[in-house]
């Protein structure tokens, strides 16, 4: 629109960190060809692959969003099934909403949303992280992470949880399948 300048993003991604160690996510997958002539294979390419049932704990920031672009995007992040170049030949993906925070300051970065929940898995004696995650460990320890990490935000914070979580993300579904 004329007159109004340049316009910041509105929707802040960054970089997804995994709980897990490196070592048990991921393994090489090597693409091999037949040479049809001489029977033989010979290595084309190999690259890292993401085990199945990996969480990457994430925050999405929104900034100055209307009502109506609140709902669009938080219906793009409950249909998304894929990120980046690789995602196109690798699987599907689920996002799990484990809370929204209205505020007016930027709450925490992935890289702490993280390690908090490893700081909390790593003391539960119920977690075996070698043997594998699952949603509910991460919602059963979602509340205290996030307001361990909100405790001393520098900024208001209205923290949208448990019942009234799951009615604005059903009301947005059913929104998205009309």
């Amino acid at each position: 629109m004329e007159g109004e300048g340049a316009r910041k993003a509105r929707l802040l991604s960054d970089t997804c960190f995994t709980v897990r160690p490196y070592e048990i996510i991921q393994k090489q997958v090597k693409f091999n060809v037949i040479d049809e002539a001489t029977h033989t294979s010979g290595t084309i390419t190999e690259f890292d692959y993401t085990t199945p049932g990996v969480f990457l704990p994430s925050v999405e920031t929104t900034v100055d969003l209307t009502a109506n672009e609140f709902v669009y995007v938080l219906g793009n992040i409950l249909r998304t099934t894929r990120y980046g170049k690789e995602s196109t030949r690798q699987g599907f993906l689920r996002n799990h909403v484990l809370a929204i925070a209205f505020s007016d300051a930027e709450i925490f970065a992935n890289l702490e949303f993280t390690q908090a929940f490893y700081d909390a898995f790593s003391t539960d004696t119920g977690i075996d992280m070698a043997g594998g995650l699952t949603l509910a460990h991460f919602q059963k320890h979602a509340d205290t992470v996030i307001k361990q990490l909100t405790g001393d935000l520098a900024g208001r914070l209205d923290l949208v949880t448990g019942e009234k979580l799951y009615a604005i993300l059903r009301a947005v579904r059913t929104l998205n399948r009309d």
